[in-house]
Parts: C-alpha cells; structure tokens; sequence
C-alpha cells in the first residue's frame, strides 16, 4: 500500500510538467507589532525569540491568518493580472 504522503503516478506527471513555486516570508514586524498591541511581551534569548503558549497562539493568528491571506491575495491579483487565473 502506497503512504498516504507519498505522491501518486499521476500526481508526479502533473508535478514535472508545472513548474513548482515555493514562497517565503517573513513577517516578524507583524507579529511583534500584533504583540505589542495585545499588551503581550516578546522575549529574545541570543536573538531568538522565546516562544510560550500565548505567543505561539498569536503567531498562528498572524502567519497562518493575516499575513497567509495578504499573500495569497496578491499572488492571485497578479496571476490574474498576467491571464493566469484558470477556474477548476
């Protein structure tokens, strides 16, 4: 039985004939400034940022939210913009 992580035959011909994209960013200003207007502190240890509970739920709320929705917006505005927007 094949792993449920494990592409299948045809997922692998669709990946070598689309070229993939890989995005990264950064948002560590959001983040901090979202902190600071919660009334949260943001502790660094060796200029690493200290993670508890209640800091980890406000990055999820920024990265995996607002900023996760800023980008895909503007990558779809601009596919959509060049005519590379298709419809599934």
């Amino acid at each position: 039985m094949t792993p449920p992580c494990a592409p299948s035959p045809g997922n692998r011909r669709t990946r070598a004939t689309r070229p993939e994209i890989l995005v990264v960013h950064g948002g560590g200003r959001v983040f901090t400034a979202t902190l600071k207007r919660m009334g949260i502190d943001s502790n660094s240890v060796a200029g690493l940022r200290v993670t508890n509970r209640e800091t980890r739920d406000v990055a999820v709320m920024v990265f995996a939210g607002l900023l996760n929705k800023r980008l895909a917006s503007a990558i779809s505005a601009k596919a959509q913009q060049h005519g590379h927007f298709r419809r599934g």
